[in-house]
């Protein structure tokens, strides 16, 4: 907040009242109400100021010809910076006249200011702050009189773009906005802004190269009232992002991209793109990542892809992935969701779902860490399916449900060459598989994973059904879990466990060497 008072005559009655007094997150005014975190439909600014006219004294050794208080109206919503004056009435008899001022930024910041007979207010850059000012005068002996008080809005670099209300010709702000979103951006980047509000349905033309902190927001109506329903960024032939320098937030709007080739989101070094709110319907590949981050919450994304052979929804290379209350859905000859090669992946409280006619994968990852909570996944396809297909990663996996369908099923199939201090944990979750030939839950090659109170069911017609398949290789013999390490899981229909060599009628021997003191694997029976 630019801060600038001028004290006019000095009063010694007055000294004990500070000039200036900052004092962040004070207490509201006496039936203030807080300011909204969204920005309402305000009145149209007038371009006077709020004057008051002289009234009769009702406190003795004030002046009746009062000064005039001068601030932007009532409900005005302005850039700024904006003056605030208290003129000289016509005899001042020795009153000092000072200003008291309450503001509040949408992150919830506040500030106390007292001035005198004019302050300058500039805003906080990138915040929308609501401000609530008082002005008085007060004579020698301290008696105290309103002048007037006014409640406005300072907005210094938000970029409006409005497909209802705006013109070519407007200038970005909030009475004024602009017309379309290449226009939008062209100026948020000329003025170094980092808000783009948006207004109606939108389209976006060739590729836009963004970052350095930029969020656009939509699902605005023509008023800037908030909408219920999300206004559709539509993505023309060839048109895609390019996040570079810093993150790009997305909150609130729907994204329709059909029949395009290339990746919808390019993330470079240093991007960070994150997704709010975003529902996207697309054709091919989803985002791109090299050296960047993805960051999905409250979001939705529906894929479909033609291609002849199997092709990642989104791919990444040393990259941060995090994805929070959001469904994916992927539909198409050849499935992949997510191709991931070195950094960590992150999965909480989503679902991921593809149908495929040949071949369905929903993750593919190496080298990469990896932890999922409350996750849900499910692939169907006509050849084969699998959920993981994993080399050398670490996982922590709790209460998720795999669930694979094709006439060949391999719900995780795990290759670890060396051993790692890295966790490798399947908690709490459920596997279920349903095929007509080849049905594995783990397939493994290499060192094994610990895995405790999960639950194995299948529900094909195979033979050939196992729940721990070990992968031989020549010069690499297949490795047993370590003792204890597999405990409390519950087995249904499974024909087999690592081979023929523990019989799936007893469990006895299997549990005797592998699972720990008190918490033996069962047999339990189909749910009819």
């Amino acid at each position: 907040m630019r801060l600038l008072w001028v004290r006019r005559d000095f009063c010694p009655a007055f000294s004990l009242l500070p000039f200036l007094l900052c004092a962040f997150l004070g207490p509201a005014l006496p039936g203030d109400t807080p300011p909204a975190p969204e920005p309402a439909a305000v009145p149209e600014p007038a371009t006077a100021g709020v004057s008051a006219l002289p009234l009769e004294s009702a406190a003795a050794g004030v002046s009746a010809a009062l000064p005039l208080f001068t601030a932007p109206a009532e409900g005005s919503w302005i850039r700024g910076p904006v003056v605030l004056r208290i003129a000289p009435g016509d005899d001042d008899g020795g009153n000092l006249p000072f200003m008291l001022i309450r503001t509040e930024t949408v992150s919830g910041k506040r500030a106390m200011l007292i001035g005198g007979a004019v302050l300058e207010l500039g805003g906080e850059r990138d915040e929308i702050t609501h401000v609530r000012v008082e002005a008085y005068i007060e004579d020698a002996e301290g008696n105290r009189r309103s002048l007037g008080q006014t409640n406005f809005t300072l907005d210094p670099s938000t970029v409006y773009v409005s497909a209802v209300s705006g013109t070519r010709d407007g200038d970005g702000s909030r009475q004024r906005p602009l017309s379309t979103l290449d226009a939008g951006l062209a100026l948020a980047e000329r003025l170094g802004s980092n808000v783009i509000y948006l207004s109606g349905d939108m389209r976006l033309r060739g590729e836009a190269a963004l970052g350095g902190g930029l969020c656009l927001r939509g699902s605005y109506g023509p008023s800037w009232e908030k909408s219920a329903e999300p206004l559709t960024l539509v993505f023309e032939q060839d048109a895609s992002i390019r996040v570079r320098g810093g993150a790009l937030t997305l909150e609130g709007l729907r994204l329709e991209r059909r029949s395009v080739s290339g990746p919808v989101f390019r993330i470079e070094t240093g991007g960070e793109l994150c997704l709010r709110g975003v529902s996207l319907v697309h054709d091919g590949m989803f985002a791109l990542l090299d050296e960047g981050a993805l960051v999905v919450e409250g979001s939705s994304v529906s894929s479909f892809s033609a291609a002849s052979r199997r092709e990642a929804l989104v791919q990444s290379e040393n990259s941060r992935i995090s994805i929070e209350g959001s469904s994916f859905e992927l539909e198409g000859n050849y499935g992949l969701m997510l191709e991931m090669t070195g950094g960590s992946l992150g999965i909480k409280d989503s679902s991921f779902s593809a149908a495929c006619v040949k071949t369905g994968t929903v993750l593919s990852l190496s080298g990469v860490r990896a932890e999922f909570q409350e996750a849900a996944f499910f692939v169907e396809a006509g050849d084969f399916a699998s959920i993981l297909e994993s080399k050398n990663s670490s996982f922590i996996i709790r209460n998720s449900a795999f669930r694979a369908r094709a006439r060949d099923a391999v719900l995780v199939s795990l290759e670890n060459e060396a051993a790692s201090d890295d966790p490798f944990l399947f908690l709490d979750s459920v596997f279920t598989v349903e095929s007509s030939f080849v049905a594995r839950a783990l397939e493994l090659r290499g060192f094994f994973p610990s895995v405790s109170g999960c639950s194995f069911i299948y529900t094909g017609n195979g033979r050939n059904s196992e729940i721990f398949s070990l992968v031989a290789e020549p010069l690499r013999p297949a490795r047993l879990p370590l003792p204890g390490f597999i405990g409390g899981n519950s087995f249904t229909a499974f024909r087999y466990i690592m081979g023929r060599e523990y019989p799936l009628d007893s469990l006895r021997a299997f549990n005797r060497i592998f699972a720990p003191q008190g918490r033996d694997n069962v047999i339990a029976a189909p749910e009819i």
